[in-house]
């Protein structure tokens, strides 16, 4: 390729037409000081990118449905086995409520009627490990209901802590209402772990346990504890 470096060339500036002034362009560049070329941008990643980053400022939210974790069936007082009980989901409330923060922004969301579900079918593990038979069938039935869910911090903002109030309530409108609670470093384990301790705080409630129809016999210590069919 020739250069238009000649003499004659470079004494007429009128000579330098567009073609010219583009060939003394590329014989001037250097390899590694090329002229930055025009790219098209992907659209659909720039939208992507743009909606990530307004996520980022809003913050997430999440709604979150627990394990139904049974409790240690060890810390549980014995059933005579063949007892039968029917537990009943008496929460009605189905919307998205408001739990708690989890942190950076995150926002955790639960419906009350889920998570009374969750704790029946933990209530209804754990009983079934001591010999009572939880069904729909049973003559006996016993109405749960979780009536408030809270997730705040603990361990000063190192760790969270799940709350959870709930109801017991006998066919004839007697009503048992407890507060369990479990902490974690992590929410979801806070909100998994609090299922069990619901079961718990239930089953060695002596007035719970009346509702369900059990009652604690006297002649026994605590530390070994059992429950007669009332």
């Amino acid at each position: 390729m020739s250069r238009i470096g000649d003499s004659a060339l470079l004494s007429r500036p009128e000579a330098l037409t567009n073609t010219a002034l583009a060939k003394v362009r590329n014989a001037c560049s250097h390899p590694f000081m090329s002229y930055p070329r025009t790219r098209k941008v992907n659209p659909v990643l720039a939208i992507n990118l743009l909606l990530a980053a307004i996520m980022g400022l809003m913050g997430c939210s999440t709604t979150y449905v627990p394990d139904a974790g049974a409790a240690n069936p060890k810390a549980v007082p014995d059933v005579p086995t063949g007892a039968r009980i029917a537990l009943i989901n008496a929460q009605p409330a189905t919307e998205s409520l408001l739990i708690g923060n989890a942190g950076a922004g995150r926002t955790v969301y639960g419906d009350l009627h889920t998570w009374t579900g969750q704790v029946i079918l933990a209530l209804k593990k754990t009983l079934e490990k001591k010999g009572v038979s939880v069904s729909e069938a049973a003559n006996k039935s016993r109405k749960v209901s979780i009536t408030k869910v809270a997730l705040t911090e603990a361990g000063s903002g190192w760790a969270f802590r799940c709350t959870v109030n709930f109801n017991i309530e006998t066919s004839d409108g007697q009503i048992a209402t407890l507060v369990a609670d479990d902490t974690s470093w992590k929410y979801l384990n806070a909100c998994d772990g609090v299922i069990p301790k619901v079961v718990l705080a239930a089953l060695r409630d002596e007035k719970i346990l009346k509702l369900f129809g059990f009652s604690l016999n006297p002649s026994r210590t605590m530390s070994a504890t059992r429950l007669v069919v009332g």
